[in-house]
């Protein structure tokens, strides 16, 4: 067939996918027709146009540069180049372009390039050239209209709204209507909506009406004032029937208001201005809320004609995930992944469907490292893969944060996450090092920056240091809603709600129409504390609570220990044990002995409940739940009881509850989340012993029985005070000391000598306060477990021969751990000794990156990785040393277990 007309019929498809809204088979056909017609600069703009559909920055670069070099004197080429090039975020790329285009160095361009150069700086987070080029710009004689407004323009654009706004009010008269429209966009990125729409509305009488109306209409739809965005919309609709956004958003708010019929007419009647796929994906929603199901007849009717339009398979998908069909809209978009594999749209879509069905950690991974492959320096990818690689193990995400800030140096949540997980990690110094660093790269001249670097700065465990920076940027822009409801945040974490109060106060005048869903909760929590508070020293409680000055939650711990009584009717029977998880950990095995032991106490024993705050198995809290389950207890998961109302049941039931639901609502989020269900449990079971296993759940537990009025409470410390910053809670302490106030009776044990008396020099304790409990263990069953397994049967399936010397570990391959210490020794002592092999028992995030080392050492077949093994003990005896590496113990179990089975 000849070529010519192969590319007249790739051509002639191209335009068709155009057309229709299928822009990756747009793009492929228009790749095809340009590999034999590259200088066809109408095919080239098409195919740069449908990639910018595709949100495909890195392709729509590609073309628009192509374009630019077939005609180097153009400007239109090089604005959109720099534009795709920025909205990718490739800030070097667009540095690099920028001084090698000779076209921006012409006169008549240069503002445009100056703009450009700015921007750069500023992303990259070099303020001080940043403002040294805005100075020298601004001295140049003569300058030229428009400059001023072009460099606000640039600071607005990298998020510097203040500077912005000091710049465009020096503006000269003659740029008036430009100068108001950036002053009204800089006010709304401030959230200063009054003064943005007295700005805007003069404007409404002008050749910028259009752009006035759209600004007004997204700022109240911000506000979620939908009756003041569906006015100026249809404003907007009266000057251009068909225009896009308009369009759209007013079906979107016919839908909201649950009105499907008039959004399916406004979209018959205008829907063309509409791309394919967004047409199609609200009138699906409108056909939903009709008839239940009726949205896929929509999609399945475009699909029949379009089966491999890739936009309709997206606009599928997105709306089966909303209607939960989350399988289906998974399957549909892996099917158009395959055909557009780098798709960015499908990429994050797919990121999002895997997050609603609480996909493995590593699935999720996976879809946001593809993702970020096509985008490299966007922060919100950056911040998605560092937080999964977080959970998975706390110092590859610090790492992988380490690497983010370098590539996307003006995200405020990604220098906080790099900061916050070096701090857990026990890396104080050099997490307080980052914090120093984010106010060099992030700037403390705009209020929104200072209040982000106090959000650091507190992740830093700098407190007070957080406190006066962000009181700093308050008194800077005491009218700006974002640092005032960053300030509300920061004064609840560090516990000064009456602060926090004042804050809310400030942002009910600035937006007295509602609260955002944070600012309410943080309200809520305020009032829920203060009147705790006052119940707890005045005998008449005020209907609206004065804010109570101290420190929070402390205050609320003494008010709940003051308030509470114990219950000590006879009707009271069992006991009630409460651990985080039940994870392969030392803790978590000696509760597992204590439920077997407290399952096998013969007929007529108390009942015993146990109730585990998270079994997730994807997080490998469910390594002891067979052993437990086969001791006859089943136990209750708490994060299940909190997503299934368990609470809401309660107080339908018992509405006398309500008050003690409210203060412990008012407690702490992460204390907040064991209590509240757990309180729960113990007015249902009306236990007579709560036993709770180490610290958190020691306090969290603790308030809620209190409150339940639980006669006897036990609090089970490990080890020695929490004072390592990975475990450090700073609530810890007054919880306790308020648990030892209750009126009922309160025990605290310790598994050694040492940790009890540590714990009572800690908490300002007398002497024998806290009682020592050792660690149980059964040893004729560890032993039993044991030769149950013949070790030459365990060692033969490895490949190591009988009489060979064993090097052992039995640890979960997690930093704290330091397997890659153990590999290390290990791979040392293989190669001093030819005889000796390497066998380590566990599994974790970390095990992968271990094997490879072992690999790298060329000792794949003398060191092994068995994964996890239950039991374990078969295994240990199969070793002739064990050797644990970690960073830091309490009291191992697992060295106790080795020499019981008389291994060294």
């Amino acid at each position: 067939m000849p070529q010519d007309f192969t590319g007249a019929r790739s051509l002639t498809r191209a335009l068709a996918c155009l057309q229709g809204g299928d822009y990756p088979a747009a793009l492929r056909c228009f790749e095809v027709f340009l590999t034999a017609e590259a200088e066809n600069t109408a095919a080239r703009e098409a195919a740069a146009r449908a990639a910018e559909r595709m949100e495909d920055w890195p392709q729509v670069a590609r073309h628009w540069l192509e374009l630019h070099n077939a005609d180097p004197t153009a400007i239109g080429p090089v604005r959109r180049h720099v534009a795709a090039l920025f909205k990718s975020q490739d800030w070097l790329a667009a540095k690099s372009f920028c001084d090698r285009a000779t076209v921006l160095h012409e006169n008549r361009h240069r503002m445009e390039a100056t703009r450009y150069r700015l921007r750069i700086l500023l992303e990259r987070g070099d303020l001080p050239a940043a403002e040294k080029l805005t100075t020298t710009a601004r001295q140049d004689a003569p300058v030229p209209s428009g400059l001023i407004l072009a460099l606000a323009e640039a600071w607005l654009a990298a998020g510097y709204a203040c500077r912005a706004l000091v710049l465009a009010r020096t503006a000269p008269p003659s740029d008036d209507p430009e100068r108001a429209w950036l002053i009204a966009r800089a006010l709304g990125q401030k959230q200063a909506w009054q003064a943005a729409r007295i700005t805007l509305e003069p404007l409404l009488n002008g050749p910028m009406a259009t752009r006035a109306r759209l600004a007004l209409a997204r700022n109240a739809a911000a506000q979620k004032d939908e009756a003041t965005a569906r006015r100026h919309y249809e404003a907007v609709r009266q000057d251009a029937p068909d225009h896009p956004e308009a369009v759209a958003q007013l079906a979107r708010l016919a839908i909201a208001d649950r009105d499907p019929g008039q959004a399916i007419a406004l979209l018959e009647d205008h829907g063309k201005a509409l791309t394919p796929a967004r047409r199609a994906h609200l009138r699906a929603r409108a056909a939903h809320l009709q008839k239940p199901g009726a949205g896929r007849e929509v999609f399945e009717a475009l699909l029949r004609s379009q089966p491999r339009n890739i936009a309709l398979q997206i606009a599928f998908a997105r709306h089966l995930r909303e209607i939960a069909a989350l399988e289906e809209a998974r399957a549909l978009v892996d099917t158009a992944l395959e055909a557009a594999p780098e798709h960015v749209e499908a990429l994050r879509l797919r990121m999002a469907i895997l997050r609603d069905a609480n996909a493995s950690d590593d699935l999720q991974l996976a879809a946001a490292e593809a993702a970020l492959a096509q985008l490299p320096q966007d922060a919100g990818l950056l911040h998605a893969v560092g937080g999964l690689l977080a959970r998975k193990d706390r110092d590859a995400g610090a790492a992988f944060y380490r690497s983010a800030i370098e590539r996307a140096p003006r995200s405020a949540v990604l220098w906080r996450n790099c900061v916050y997980h070096t701090w857990m990690c026990n890396r104080v110094e050099e997490a307080r090092r980052l914090a120093d660093q984010a106010l060099e790269r992030l700037g403390a001249a705009e209020a929104a920056t200072l209040a982000d670097v106090a959000w650091i700065e507190q992740a830093a465990g700098r407190l007070e240091r957080a406190l006066r920076l962000i009181d700093r940027a308050v008194r800077a822009e005491p009218s700006d809603i974002r640092t005032i409801s960053r300030a509300v945040d920061i004064c609840m974490e560090a516990g000064s709600y009456a602060r926090a109060w004042s804050h809310l106060e400030m942002l009910d005048r600035l937006q007295p129409e509602r609260r955002s869903p944070g600012m309410a909760g943080a309200a809520a929590r305020c009032t829920a504390a203060f009147r705790a508070v006052g119940r707890a020293s005045a005998s008449a409680q005020p209907m609206v609570p004065a804010p109570v000055p101290g420190r929070f939650p402390d205050r609320l711990f003494d008010a709940i220990a003051a308030c509470s009584r114990p219950n000590l009717s006879p009707g009271r029977s069992g006991i009630l044990v409460l651990t985080s998880n039940l994870g392969a950990g030392g803790a978590e095995r000696q509760v597992t002995y204590s439920m077997q032991g407290l399952s096998d106490r013969g007929p007529g024993a108390e009942p015993v409940t146990l109730a585990v705050n998270s079994l997730d198995p994807l997080q490998g809290n469910d390594f002891f739940l067979e052993e437990v389950r086969s001791a006859g207890i089943a136990p209750v998961e708490l994060a299940a009881m909190h997503q299934g109302g368990a609470i809401r049941g309660l107080l339908a039931e018992a509405p006398q509850h309500a008050e003690a639901v409210r203060t412990l609502s008012a407690l702490p989020p992460k204390i907040a989340r064991v209590a509240l269900p757990f309180y729960v449990l113990c007015v249902r079971n009306r236990p007579r012993v709560v036993h709770l296993w180490q610290d958190a759940i020691a306090v969290a537990g603790g308030m809620a029985a209190m409150l339940a009025g639980v006669g006897r409470i036990v609090l089970c410390t490990r080890s020695t005070r929490p004072a390592e910053i990975r475990r450090y809670r700073r609530f810890l302490r007054a919880g306790y000391r308020a648990l030892d106030r209750y009126a009922g009776d309160v025990v605290i044990v310790n598994n050694s000598a040492n940790g009890a008396r540590d714990y009572e020099n800690w908490l300002g304790l007398p002497e024998g306060r806290v009682q020592v409990f050792y660690n149980g263990y059964d040893f004729a069953a560890m032993n039993d477990r044991a030769a149950a397994v013949p070790q030459g049967r365990l060692r033969a399936e490895l490949g190591i021969p009988p009489a060979a010397p064993v090097l052992g570990g039995v640890m979960r391959f997690s930093s704290v751990k330091r397997p890659d210490l153990w590999a290390k020794v290990a791979i040392a002592a293989a190669r001093r000794q030819p005889d000796l092999h390497g066998l380590i028992v566990g599994d974790g995030p970390m095990r992968q990156e271990v094997m490879d080392h072992v690999a790298r050492a060329g000792l794949s077949d003398r060191i092994h990785f068995a994964g996890r093994r239950s039991p374990v003990e078969p295994w240990m005896k199969a070793m002739d040393m064990l050797f644990l590496s970690s960073v830091t113990e309490g009291l191992p179990n697992v060295l106790i277990e080795a020499q019981a089975m008389g291994r060294p």
